[in-house]
């Protein structure tokens, strides 16, 4: 007995893929895989600025809180003006610092406000600005300010 084979005909389906075709879907591969590399980076870099921020806030606000618990003689110190009652209305003292862990440079203006000049002030103005490095981001510069009155 004899086999006869069957003869050899091919679809375009059966052919395979040919070189230039591997060579555009790898094209068009490199090209989407490079763009999401490059936001997964800004992205990263994102989220460490935004932590970074969350911590000056906290840096300030822990400032703050820590000036309006101390008693009042502590803020009128920053003066260094003794008595109390020379420190004149509008005088001002500054205190800098900075924070490598939050990449910030803090600089607290304290201000006296007086409404008679034979007594100490009656409040002090705390203005907190801040420069915070954000990496490849830039910088911002933000300021806080409130006001701590002499209590009872």
């Amino acid at each position: 007995m004899k086999f006869r084979s069957k003869p050899k005909f091919h679809s375009s389906f059966e052919r395979g893929v040919s070189l230039v075709e591997n060579l555009v879907s790898l094209s068009i591969l490199a090209i989407v895989i490079s763009s999401a590399s490059t936001s997964m980076i800004m992205s990263f870099h994102g989220n460490s600025a935004a932590r970074t921020y969350a911590g000056v806030i906290s840096d300030i606000q822990g400032t703050i809180d820590g000036l309006r618990n101390s008693p009042y003689n502590t803020l009128l110190n920053k003066f260094a003006t003794i008595p109390f009652t020379d420190i004149v209305n509008n005088q001002t003292a500054f205190e800098s610092s900075y924070n490598p862990e939050s990449q910030a440079t803090y600089t607290i203006t304290y201000t006296a406000v007086k409404r008679s000049a034979a007594s100490i002030p009656d409040a002090v103005k705390v203005k907190v600005s801040v420069v915070h490095k954000m990496g490849r981001l830039g910088q911002t510069d933000s300021s806080f300010e409130t006001e701590i009155a002499q209590s009872g």
